[in-house]
């Protein structure tokens, strides 16, 4: 009898020690995840680019310091090659819709030239506004115009 009463228990605990652990493993993976964007620190970047930011509603805000994913080039897809354009080159970016992935981001440089690339709808644009910290998602902007500033005037220095 005794015998026959622990071949039941072994079967029975069986069963219990996997939802045992499949409950702890649960709660354990509930802790995991990404921060809320509203708690992240903006990057500050080590040069000052200063923009003047137009969203879809058409509200316009000022800018500086500013970054799109943590750097300061806009990082985008000319078919599959990734270019990474420096933020000192553009004068203006205007962004349409393409897909339910990208933007269409139209770069007007410094000396006129356009270009066109794709951009991630999800790359975060951060800066400084006089009411504090900005995101935003290239998704929700329209338009970006950069200031000329010390940094955007590299090449004309270069060519003297």
């Amino acid at each position: 009898m005794n015998r026959n009463f622990r071949r039941k228990n072994v079967v029975f605990l069986k069963p219990m020690v996997v939802l045992f652990a499949f409950v702890a493993f649960s709660v354990l993976c509930l802790g995991m995840g990404d921060m809320p964007e509203s708690d992240k620190k903006i990057p500050r970047p080590k040069r000052n680019f200063s923009a003047s930011i137009t969203d879809v509603q058409m509200a316009e805000s000022s800018a500086e310091h500013m970054s799109c994913g943590g750097v300061t080039k806009l990082q985008g897809f000319n078919g599959k090659t990734e270019v990474l354009v420096p933020f000192e080159k553009i004068q203006q970016v205007t962004f349409a819709d393409y897909d339910n992935r990208y933007q269409t981001a139209t770069v007007t440089f410094w000396n006129k030239k356009t270009y066109k690339l794709n951009v991630k709808r999800h790359l975060v644009c951060t800066g400084e506004t006089e009411l504090g910290e900005m995101r935003i998602k290239v998704k929700y902007i329209r338009k970006v115009a950069f200031e000329k500033g010390e940094f955007s005037d590299i090449e004309e220095k270069a060519a003297e």
